[in-house]
C-alpha cells in the first residue's frame, strides 16, 4: 500500500455498522489505555447487537476554556469512530461541575468562574467538537439540568456510600498541600452525570481513570448497571520532551489553528512520537502502524513522508482537503525549499521602538514572542535569520538594525518569514 492509497483511507471514516460486537470491541481495545469493566462493556455491545439499538456513550467536559488542543480531543476521534458503528453519543458539558473544576492533575485549585463565561466557553467547546463529531447525530447535554435542583438528602444519601479515604488514594490530591471539600466531590458529581444519563460507556483521558470507578460504585448505589470506561493514552506536546500536550507549557496544537500551522506543527515533533500521534488522532489501524514502521526501516517510507501523511490526514480532517493540499505546499515552499512567500504583508514599526533586535521582534507581534526576554531567548537560540538574497544570516541581539525605510526578511524559527520595515 502507498501512502498515497492509506490517506485515502484514513479519511473515509466508513459506515462500521456492520461489524459484530467482537469486532467493534477489538478497534475499542486498540485505541485504549484502560478499559474499566472489560466483561461489561463486550456484554453491552452484544446485547446492543441483538436488540438492534445503539450503545449509550457519554463523554465530559467542563466548560473551564475557551480553546481545545488535540490533547482534548482524542476521545472525540474514538467517539466518531463509535458513532460510525451506530452507536448514540451524548457529548456532557459540564456547566455546573465547571463551577467546581476537575482537580485531576492540578497542583492548586481552579480559579471559579462566572456563568457568562462558563457559557461562552460552553457554546464554544460544542462548536470545536463539531470538527470532528457530527452533532446531528450527538446528544449534546448541560449537567446543570439534574444537579442544580438535586435536593440536599439525596445527595447525602450518596455521600453515606462512600469513604474519604478513597478519595485520598489520590496520588494528585496526596502531592498538594490543600484540597478543598468542592474538589473532592468532583467526581461524585461526575458519577451523578452517569447516572441521570444511565450511560453505558464512558471515555476519557487515562488521568480520569479513579473517576471512573467512583462512577462505577455510585450507579451501583443506585441500582443501575455500571457503566464500563474506556481511557485513552494522554497525547504528548510537540516539544518532544516527554511532557504531556499543554497550553500552559506552549507544546500544543490548538483545534481552531491555521491548517498551516497545525501543518508545520505536526511536521516538527519528534519521530518516535509518531506512532503516538498517529494512534490518537486518527483511525490508523495497528497492522497498518507496523507497515508503515517496517517501511521506515527497511527505507520502503522516509520518515518524513509518513509524518506529512499525519499532518495532512489530521489537518484534512479538521480543516477539509483542500486546506491541508494548501498546507503541504506551504511547508514544502518555507521550509524543505526554503521559499520566502511571495505574499508577506509589510509591517512597520516605529524606529523608537526598534531599538534593540529583541525590543524589534517583540513589536512585530508575532505569537511566539510574548516578552521582551522571550525574543532575547529566541535570538541567542539562534532562531532568527536574516534574508539577503538567496542567503540567510543569523541576527544576533548586539548586531546593527536595519537601515529606515529598508524592506526587511526574516525567518524566526523554523516556519514564521516575517516582512517588516523601520520607520522614521
Amino acid at each position: 500500500m502507498t501512502l498515497q492509497e492509506l490517506e485515502s483511507k484514513l479519511l473515509e471514516h466508513p459506515d462500521l455498522s456492520h461489524l459484530s460486537a467482537e469486532e467493534q470491541f477489538d478497534l475499542l481495545k486498540e485505541r485504549a489505555k484502560h478499559i474499566v469493566g472489560e466483561k461489561r462493556l463486550i456484554e453491552s455491545l452484544q446485547v446492543c447487537k441483538r436488540e438492534g439499538r445503539p450503545l449509550r456513550i457519554k463523554y465530559g467536559v467542563d466548560a473551564t476554556g475557551q480553546e481545545i488542543h488535540l490533547g482534548h480531543a482524542v476521545p472525540l476521534f474514538i467517539l466518531r469512530r463509535l458513532q460510525n458503528m451506530g452507536h448514540h453519543v451524548v457529548l456532557l458539558i459540564g456547566d455546573f461541575t465547571a463551577r467546581v473544576g476537575d482537580p485531576t492533575g492540578r497542583v492548586s485549585t481552579r480559579p471559579v468562574l462566572s456563568d457568562e463565561t462558563i457559557k461562552d466557553n460552553a457554546r464554544r467547546f460544542a462548536d470545536q467538537a463539531g470538527k470532528i463529531l457530527d452533532l446531528k447525530r450527538t446528544e449534546v447535554r448541560f449537567n446543570s439540568e439534574w444537579l442544580e435542583t438535586m435536593k440536599l438528602a439525596d445527595f447525602f444519601r450518596v455521600l453515606s456510600g462512600l469513604t474519604v479515604a478513597s478519595a485520598m488514594q489520590r496520588d494528585d490530591f496526596r502531592k498538594r498541600d490543600s484540597v478543598t471539600r468542592a474538589e473532592m466531590l468532583y467526581s461524585t458529581l461526575m458519577a451523578l452525570d452517569s447516572v441521570h444519563l444511565k450511560s453505558e460507556l464512558e471515555l476519557g483521558g487515562d488521568d480520569q481513570l479513579l473517576n471512573f470507578y467512583d462512577a462505577e460504585r455510585i450507579m451501583e448505589l443506585y441500582n443501575l448497571p455500571p457503566e464500563a470506561a474506556v481511557t485513552t493514552d494522554i497525547l504528548l506536546g510537540t516539544s518532544g520532551d516527554g511532557t504531556k500536550m499543554s497550553k500552559s507549557l506552549g507544546n500544543y496544537i490548538s483545534v481552531l489553528a491555521e491548517a498551516s500551522d497545525m501543518f508545520g506543527k505536526f511536521m516538527s515533533i519528534p519521530d518516535a512520537q509518531m506512532e503516538l500521534y498517529f494512534k490518537l488522532l486518527t483511525d490508523l489501524r495497528d497492522t497498518d502502524w507496523e507497515l508503515l514502521a517496517r517501511g521506515m526501516k527497511d527505507g520502503t517510507f522516509h520518515p518524513r513522508d509518513v509524518k506529512r501523511l499525519l499532518a495532512r490526514t489530521v489537518v484534512a480532517d479538521l480543516n477539509g482537503k483542500d486546506a491541508a493540499e494548501n498546507a503541504d505546499q506551504t511547508f514544502k515552499q518555507r521550509v524543505v525549499e526554503k521559499e520566502v512567500p511571495a505574499d508577506l504583508p509589510l509591517i512597520q514599526i516605529r524606529k523608537e521602538d526598534a531599538k534593540s533586535w529583541s525590543a524589534l521582534l517583540r513589536g512585530l507581534g508575532l505569537p511566539q514572542i510574548s516578552s521582551g526576554s522571550e525574543a532575547k531567548r529566541i535570538l541567542a537560540s539562534k532562531g532568527v535569520h536574516l534574508i539577503v538574497g538567496a542567503e540567510e544570516q543569523v541576527v544576533k541581539e548586539d548586531d546593527a538594525l536595519p537601515a529606515a525605510n529598508e524592506d526587511v526578511f526574516v525567518r524566526v524559527g523554523k516556519r514564521t518569514y516575517v516582512r517588516f520595515q523601520i520607520t522614521q
